[in-house]
């Protein structure tokens, strides 16, 4: 068996890719008064859909072999976001996590390029194997480049200090959601139908 995570073949690439965020809220209005209390857990994931364009034979192989390999919902790959490669920001410098026993949904770093809008709204950022979005407002390092930064999801778990922070070519580590898995041949040597889905594996 392979070693995971494996990374996702590099050709053709998907048709598309849909990310969604998952979160675990609950609310109940009162029969009374109409109010309604919300409670937030502090779980939160990305989900993601993929769908591959139609393909000859010779390309579909390698992404039905990428399937084959993780067996179902027991291995784990890599993947990203295909249009999120780069920040909009400036990025630059050497960042890593300021402080160690770190938890929720902000992060103190240092080691940006001082006083630089470095993430912008809707950059990504990966932390060890997790993988997460800024948002809320862009991020401007501060003149001795440290900066807060507020992330979805929260932290899976406390990072160490001086864990890098990654900001060009991010990739979250993901599971299958389905144990089956399969495909479809429309037209000789053509394959359709192929798709799949996953959450983050933590």
């Amino acid at each position: 068996m392979p070693t995971y995570p494996i990374d996702i073949p590099t050709s053709p690439v998907p048709k598309s890719v849909r990310f969604n965020g998952q979160s675990v809220v609950s609310s109940v209005r009162s029969p009374f008064t109409g109010q309604r209390q919300v409670y937030v857990y502090p779980a939160n994931w990305w989900q993601i859909q993929v769908q591959l364009p139609p393909m000859k034979r010779a390309a579909a192989e390698s992404w039905i072999g990428f399937l084959i390999s993780l067996n179902g919902m027991e291995g784990t790959f890599q993947m990203g976001d295909p249009l999120g490669k780069n920040p909009r920001g400036t990025g630059g410098g050497s960042p890593h996590v300021n402080g160690a026993g770190q938890q929720g949904n902000i992060i103190a770093t240092d080691g940006w390029p001082a006083g630089q809008r470095v993430l912008r709204v809707g950059d990504w950022i990966q932390i060890a194997s997790g993988l997460y979005k800024v948002h809320t407002s862009d991020i401007v390092a501060s003149g001795t480049g440290s900066a807060s930064i507020q992330i979805w999801p929260r932290l899976k778990t406390s990072p160490p200090d001086n864990q890098p922070i990654i900001y060009t070519n991010t990739v979250g580590v993901f599971r299958l959601d389905s144990n089956t898995n399969g495909w479809d041949w429309t037209e000789p040597q053509i394959a359709a139908g192929i798709s799949f889905s996953g959450s983050e594996a933590f």
